[in-house]
């Protein structure tokens, strides 16, 4: 790690010099602080809008001053991922045009550059933020659970036509999906919220959510992850209904799709 810390200095050093460049920022674990071996590397780069293509054709050489690039990528034309140095460090690089936006990530950013204090005001305005407690509007997730529902549909009749493994898949799919719908009556987006799960849902709901996942490619195991995840779908509805008191109005849908589930469980049975 210390050699990792000299190679950004190196960085630092560079990035100071070049005038184009006008905010520099490391954000995340990097800005707070409380990096480790296996944290990425996330930094932020401010430039006007005339110094951009500049700039971000020199994303390649931006990064190997912090290490050796072992592969690297734009995954678009303003973040640039790479790993670095024998440690295989992550590196997420944006080359972003100058905003007045106060992101909430921005609240915990170190400051390397601000040339016309920007990214203070930036940090200051996001510290005064508050996190939003649900990430979904209702339309959102009624149209999610119109998608998990689409998705019961469309595993029972691939298990029917003996497409286990791409009924299989599509359960194991809709599981993530649940889980990111209940990470968004978490406040939070479903990479963060992998990382505190345990402390933030109970017993029950981790059983729940583990029960979603199916896995093997039996009939009967696709079955049953079917069935934990229509509990699961259920309970998330209920927990939004408590929060916002909306009602979500799907039980008669409901009843007319799981009729129709349990005749195709019949006949997968006289199949079998």
């Amino acid at each position: 790690m210390k050699d990792y810390i000299e190679r950004l200095k190196k960085f630092e050093d560079y990035i100071l010099k070049l005038p184009e460049i006008t905010g520099c920022a490391y954000l995340g674990s990097l800005g707070r602080g409380d990096i480790d071996e296996y944290s990425d590397y996330d930094i932020g780069i401010f430039v006007k809008k005339k110094n951009l293509k500049k700039v971000r054709e020199k994303w390649k050489y931006l990064i190997s001053l912090i290490g050796e690039i072992k592969f690297s990528y734009a995954e678009s034309e303003e973040d640039f991922k790479a790993y670095v140095s024998d440690n295989f460090y992550k590196i997420d690089l944006e080359i972003l045009e100058e905003h007045n936006i106060p992101y909430l990530r921005y609240k915990s950013m170190k400051i390397i550059k601000d040339t016309g204090g920007l990214l203070q005001e930036l940090k200051e305005k996001a510290k005064k933020l508050k996190i939003p407690k649900i990430l979904v509007s209702k339309e959102e997730f009624e149209n999610k659970l119109l998608q998990c529902r689409d998705s019961q549909l469309y595993i029972i009749k691939h298990l029917t036509r003996g497409w286990n493994s791409s009924a299989m898949s599509a359960v194991n799919f809709e599981s993530n999906e649940l889980f990111k719908l209940l990470a968004s009556l978490k406040g939070m987006k479903d990479y963060e919220f992998i990382r505190v799960v345990e402390k933030e849902l109970s017993d029950k709901e981790l059983k729940m959510f583990n029960d979603t996942i199916c896995n093997s490619l039996k009939k009967e195991e696709i079955k049953r992850a079917i069935d934990a995840n229509w509990n699961l779908i259920n309970y998330i509805e209920k927990m939004y209904e408590k929060m916002t008191g909306y009602k979500i109005n799907m039980e008669e849908l409901d009843l007319e799709i799981k009729k129709k589930i349990e005749e195709i469980y019949l006949k997968l049975e006289k199949i079998d």
